[in-house]
C-alpha cells in the first residue's frame, strides 16, 4: 500500500510581492524543522484509543504509520 504524504496547511494573508512569498517559505521551514517545534509537537498530543490514553512517542508513531488507519483511535492536541 502507499503511503500518503502528510501536509501541514498554514493559513494568512496573501504576500503581495514573490520576495514576501519566498521568506515566508523559509521562515516556516525553519520553524517546522527547529528541534524545540519537534519536541513541543510531541509533547502536546495524545492518542486516545478504546481503553487508554497514551503519550507514549512511539505507540503514537506507530498508529500513524498503520495503514489502513484503524478504527477507534485519535490523535487529539491537549492544548
Amino acid at each position: 500500500m502507499v503511503k500518503s504524504s502528510k501536509n501541514i496547511t498554514l493559513v494568512c494573508k496573501a504576500p503581495k510581492l514573490d520576495l514576501q512569498k519566498i521568506q515566508i517559505g523559509n521562515y516556516v521551514s525553519q520553524i517546522l524543522s527547529s528541534p524545540t517545534f519537534v519536541n513541543q509537537f510531541w509533547d502536546s498530543i495524545e492518542m486516545v484509543n478504546r481503553n487508554y490514553i497514551t503519550s507514549n512517542r512511539k505507540c503514537i508513531e506507530r498508529e500513524l504509520n498503520h495503514h489502513p488507519l484503524r478504527s477507534f483511535r485519535f490523535i487529539i492536541n491537549k492544548n
